[in-house]
């Protein structure tokens, strides 16, 4: 019974290998070509994949890039999570300057900001890539809302306002300021720019006393 649980574990990692193998590829590809221009075959192929291997676990290319795109959106979650529990990330400038190497750290990859562009034009035109792209982004501001809190809780200060919606604010900064880098020769956003202004809108947002408690009133 032990031996058959630890082959199930087993094949659970490989096939969790295998899927990360194919996101990395399907990166690789949709970087380099752009989503409309490469194909399910390209990734497979990338990949070390038949086309039917990647169909058994997507639906299609619209399904696996959105799949691309929730990994991206969970890992810097979790990168975020991590500096926070080790204690090297508290709200302020290090909070500022790390958003910012994160936001740097992907779009200075090959291909990444175009794609990036090109999926949120798309999703604004297909209701279904719509449904699918809203929800992760849904889910990330979420789970960035969730660790502004923590950080408040951890360093003992508040902001003025709602966690989420200034977790909200510092992603469409983040973004603009990629997509205002793409416009230079570089094709990269200004990191020290990024970091600055990030920097002016937590110091603005940064209150001395926490915020009450919601439904609390006098006793």
């Amino acid at each position: 019974m032990t031996i058959r649980s630890e082959a199930r574990l087993t094949r659970k990692e490989r096939t969790e290998e295998t899927n990360q193998r194919l996101l990395d590829a399907a990166f690789d590809v949709f970087c380099a070509k752009g989503y409309q221009a490469g194909t399910v075959d390209e990734v497979a192929s990338a990949a070390g994949l038949t086309t039917g291997a990647v169909y058994s676990r997507y639906s299609g290319k619209a399904e696996l890039v959105m799949a691309l795109v929730e990994r991206t959106l969970e890992t810097r979650v979790a990168n975020f999570r991590r500096q926070i529990e080790l204690g090297e990330l508290e709200l302020g400038s290090g909070a500022a300057r790390r958003w910012a190497e994160e936001a740097v750290g992907y779009s200075a990859r090959p291909g990444w900001g175009s794609l990036a562009l090109e999926l949120r034009i798309l999703a604004a035109r297909d209701p279904h890539l719509a449904e699918r792209y809203a929800a992760a982004h849904r889910r990330y501001l979420k789970g960035m809302a969730d660790l502004i809190v923590e950080s408040m809780e951890a360093n003992h200060v508040a902001v003025a306002i709602e966690p989420s919606d200034l977790a909200r604010i510092l992603a469409a900064m983040a973004s603009g300021m990629v997509l205002d880098g793409m416009t230079h020769r570089s094709g990269q956003p200004d990191s020290g720019l990024m970091t600055r202004g990030l920097e002016l809108l937590l110091a603005g947002a940064l209150t001395e006393q926490p915020p009450q408690e919601v439904g609390h009133g006098p006793t």
